[in-house]
């Protein structure tokens, strides 16, 4: 038999406090994806990093509207933690991973941009973004342990 959990502290917070808290963690998010995806294969970080998006759904997911307590609607979710992407395309990835590595100058190795590292970072963005809008709009109990290990599944 399997308990729910239920915080009795939990409160619904005001739309806009909930809709600037998540939008806080879209430019996280989106440098998460783009490690993940440019350096999954050369460096022992991909847990920890998958670890951090896991924390920052898991975040996401606590937060309930005001008056009733609700989730915000998938279209709102998307609209706040992916809008910079665009379409999700090729295109929208250059432009990510050229403004993560100017961002970030110096802090990671060198990769090549080609299409097969673009294609890895939109493969972990298409994972990690329908994952996040199959998740958050739902009442759901997840831990960060099983949003992360949901993760490590999907990007196996």
């Amino acid at each position: 038999m399997k308990i729910h959990k239920y915080s009795i502290f939990a409160m619904a917070n005001d739309r806009s406090y909930v809709e600037q808290k998540i939008r806080q963690l879209e430019d996280r998010i989106i440098q998460h994806i783009v490690k993940i995806g440019l350096y999954r294969n050369s460096t022992g970080d991909m847990h920890h990093w998958l670890s951090e998006i896991s924390a920052f759904l898991y975040a996401c997911n606590t937060y309930k509207v005001k008056p009733k307590g609700k989730k915000l609607k998938r279209s709102r979710y998307d609209d706040l933690l992916f809008p910079s992407w665009g379409e999700g395309n090729i295109e929208d990835m250059q432009a990510a991973v050229s403004y993560f590595l100017a961002d970030n100058y110096g802090k990671y190795p060198d990769v090549e941009i080609n299409d097969d590292t673009l294609y890895q970072v939109l493969k972990v963005y298409d994972v990690v973004r329908d994952y996040s809008l199959d998740l958050l709009p739902t009442m759901n109990n997840k831990t960060t342990s099983e949003i992360l290990k949901d993760l490590e599944a999907l990007l196996e």
